[in-house]
């Protein structure tokens, strides 16, 4: 079963052959940043899962609308290529949630 692992920028790291990096460095990074939302006044303890949320309704198309939509519309079309590979992000494993979780959802129904 795929499943999210923590991308790290440490010497001597790699990533494993069968996963595919999602974090912001990548085509398939959130485009609602943690930070961003922390500024706009989400509280720092909401604004992960406030961003994870923004991103799954980015996706489904129910909200944020004018955000990036030719991005969207690539990660829709190609959400596929996902399918049965670990996904890498820079959020800690004990930290939930991340938008690679939503990645695994949707890619591995």
């Amino acid at each position: 079963m795929p499943e999210r692992i923590q991308r790290r920028r440490v010497r001597g790291w790699r990533l494993p052959a069968n996963a595919t990096i999602v974090d912001r460095t990548s085509r398939w990074g959130n485009p609602f940043r943690v930070s961003d939302l922390t500024a706009w006044g989400v509280p720092a303890g909401r604004a992960r899962a406030e961003a994870v949320k923004r991103f799954g309704d980015w996706l489904d198309g129910t909200d944020w609308h004018d955000v990036e939509e030719g991005r969207r519309m690539f990660i829709l079309n190609n959400i596929h290529e996902l399918a049965g590979r670990d996904l890498a992000c820079t959020c800690p494993l004990d930290e939930l949630p991340c938008h690679a979780n939503e990645y695994l959802r949707r890619a591995n129904p």
